[in-house]
């Protein structure tokens, strides 16, 4: 996000957003419900749920990793608690 390891075109291609979604090629665009845009990705499998996002400007990242029977709804209240001055 920092354009250190992209160029700044390819880089605006990952951000550009598809389909009427906030997703792009490989990052998505999502806003925590303090207001704050943030980008990232997550995926799972049976057992396992990861999670990294960062700020627009790269200053602020985080990743995450949950094991055993995890619902993702729990990964927007990690989130808030990270990126925003409250809870």
């Amino acid at each position: 996000m920092r354009g250190e390891l992209l160029k700044p075109r390819q880089l605006k291609a990952m951000k550009t957003t598809v389909f009427d979604s906030d997703y792009g090629l490989g990052i998505e665009k999502l806003t925590a419900s303090c207001g704050k845009e943030l980008w990232g990705h997550g995926g799972g499998w049976v057992g396992s749920l990861s999670y990294a996002a960062t700020t627009e400007d790269g200053r602020h990242s985080f990743a995450l990793n949950l094991n055993g029977d995890w619902d993702a709804g729990g990964v927007g209240a990690v989130l808030r608690a990270e990126f925003c001055d409250t809870p």
